[in-house]
């Protein structure tokens, strides 16, 4: 035992001249803790901006196409709203200060989105809700979403009716009533990855810390919100599970005469659910570019953003697999270009061709 414990000490005494070489720097404890809160408060006005950025473009895009988009439409207000506590306790000093959450937990509005009803009304950030049509709004977790839940009963799902809103500024108690936007129905969040990328659910749209970073002006940045649009506009996500559900019936059918099990069921979802996926990209391409055109931007130089993506991923320039190659992409998206372009010299109303039934 005593041997062990000294060659134990001899190894530990070797293995620490590989330590480092020069003196340790004396850092304040408290020093590190304030620059810990000053990094903390960045973050979240990285992530507020650009939340705040998503939701403002795709506000207009939504907006915009509203006509177009059939019963896939609700009405919104074009703000956000939380309290405190619906955050983690750690970060709660930083979302006061920054986001100007309410302390005491009351509901607080913050990112209003520029030309919305809200902001036309003049609801203001760091307004503090109080009554909404009359009725008093609770505090914390439960007054948000008992306040969340009538919203949508009476604006989002409903039509559109003017709500009421008394709200503290700076002390004072006021009265704001607007009626909801006519906007497409999709939702737009961040999400944490660096990849450079955008996805669906059908739904909610998904733009990643890879791809804020990697587009470089608003009107980039349309052209991916209008693809994933377009993906919804045409019930692309519904119609890929409906077809993969196809594949397996008739697979299982196979896998029932054969007695293979499901071999043949999870091959026929799976080849069914790719079937069409090129074109479905090419006609969230060609959707996207309307939507975006006729939201404001500016979709004559759109095509470009693809010699971008095959820059980043160099093999998307040639390989062609569930998507479009970044090439076949750029000369699409400059034939719809040409499209949108002779529709508005001609004066016609700027909507997708559909194939002839």
């Amino acid at each position: 035992m005593k041997r062990f414990v000294v060659a134990s000490g001899m190894v530990l005494t070797l293995a620490a001249c590989g330590g480092a070489q020069t003196q340790r720097l004396n850092i304040d404890p408290t020093a590190v803790a304030e620059e810990q809160y000053k990094q903390m408060a960045f973050a979240v006005e990285y992530q507020l901006k650009s939340q705040q950025r998503l939701e403002r473009i795709s506000y207009k895009i939504l907006k915009a196409n509203a006509e177009i988009c059939g019963p896939r439409v609700i009405y919104r207000g074009g703000f956000n709203f939380s309290a405190l506590s619906n955050f983690d306790k750690n970060i709660q000093p930083v979302l006061v200060d920054v986001m100007k959450l309410d302390a005491n937990d009351r509901l607080t509005v913050f990112n209003i989105i520029k030309g919305s009803a809200a902001d036309q009304a003049g609801l203001k950030n760091g307004d503090v809700i109080t009554k909404i049509d009359g009725q008093l709004v609770g505090t914390g977790k439960r007054g948000r979403a008992a306040f969340d839940e009538y919203l949508e009963k009476v604006m989002t799902n409903g039509s559109g009716q003017p709500i009421s809103l008394t709200v503290l500024r700076d002390g004072q108690a006021m009265d704001i009533s607007f009626s909801g936007d006519l906007v497409c129905r999709s939702t737009i969040s961040m999400a944490e990855s660096d990849a450079v990328n955008a996805y669906t659910n059908g739904e909610n749209v998904f733009v990643t810390r890879g791809m804020m970073r990697f587009v470089d002006n608003d009107d980039e940045l349309a052209i991916v919100l209008g693809h994933e649009f377009g993906h919804n506009l045409m019930s692309h996500v519904e119609k890929t599970k409906n077809n993969a559900m196809g594949g397996y019936v008739i697979g299982g059918i196979v896998d029932a005469l054969l007695g293979t099990g499901s071999v043949f069921a999870n091959e026929g979802a799976k080849g069914a659910a790719q079937a069409y996926s090129v074109e479905f990209e090419q006609e969230a391409d060609y959707v996207g570019m309307y939507m975006m055109a006729r939201a404001g931007y500016d979709y004559d130089n759109a095509a470009y953003f693809w010699r971008k993506m095959g820059v980043n991923n160099t093999q998307s320039i040639t390989f062609s697999g569930s998507h479009p190659t970044s090439a076949e992409r750029f000369l699409g998206l400059e034939k719809i270009a040409d499209e949108i372009e002779a529709k508005q010299q001609n004066g016609q109303v700027l909507v997708p061709n559909l194939k002839s039934k």
